[in-house]
């Protein structure tokens, strides 16, 4: 049998197969977080479903300053909200809510 990695959701806070969340970085040069679809780019990432729910309790709960270790200088701008928001361009298919069966 194959060892899956987990990883825990910033938002809900639940453990799943990386394969079913997404990855989010920082980027310096933009100051912005950013998606990191294909889980290349360098540094520390945070993880996250792509669902709406956890998109928007990760944003009120400041988890991504958290979970990227950002300080006082890692506040989510408008820009960043909007593209954590736009789930259709990421590379999991969009779910409005995580279901039991999941």
């Amino acid at each position: 049998m194959t060892h899956v990695p987990i990883r825990t959701c910033v938002g809900c806070r639940q453990r799943a197969p990386k394969d079913d969340l997404i990855r989010c970085v920082y980027d310096g040069p933009s100051e912005s977080i950013v998606v990191d679809p294909h889980r290349r780019h360098a540094g520390r990432g945070a993880w996250l479903h792509p669902v709406e729910t956890c998109v928007i309790r990760a944003i009120k709960s400041r988890a991504f300053t958290r979970a990227l270790k950002l300080g006082n200088n890692g506040s989510l701008t408008a820009f960043d909200e909007v593209a954590l928001l736009r789930l259709k361009e990421l590379s999991h298919p969009v779910r409005k809510s995580r279901t039991a069966d999941e």
